[in-house]
């Protein structure tokens, strides 16, 4: 009875916990730097954003991390961001910084 419990809250809780991490083709920075990418720069800060709905009237905290990676003469630019609102992280990774600049949605 008891490992039936613990299962189904395991299980219950996994959903959420897969929908934290916004799986895409791009590498994420932890596994950059597996593959030998040496971190170069890193800036930290917090946007402030208007909620999504149903919860427009709230302000949601975007926690954002800036990496600026080299390996040899290779740079990559990659930003990662946290949205306190839907709870998911987000990481993108360009050759340039403009590219970059120009990925980013809301």
């Amino acid at each position: 009875m008891r490992v039936l419990l613990l299962l189904i809250f395991l299980a219950s809780g996994m959903p959420a916990f897969l929908s934290a991490v916004d799986p895409g083709p791009v590498s994420s920075v932890f596994q950059l730097k597996q593959q030998g990418w040496k971190l170069e720069k890193k800036e930290n800060y917090i946007e402030t954003r208007p909620g999504k709905k149903p919860y427009q009237m709230l302000k949601r905290d975007v926690q954002i991390v800036l990496y600026r990676l080299h390996r040899g003469s290779e740079e990559l630019f990659c930003r990662v961001e946290y949205d306190s609102q839907q709870d998911t992280i987000r990481e993108l990774c360009s050759a340039s910084d403009d590219e970059l600049k120009k990925m980013q949605t809301d």
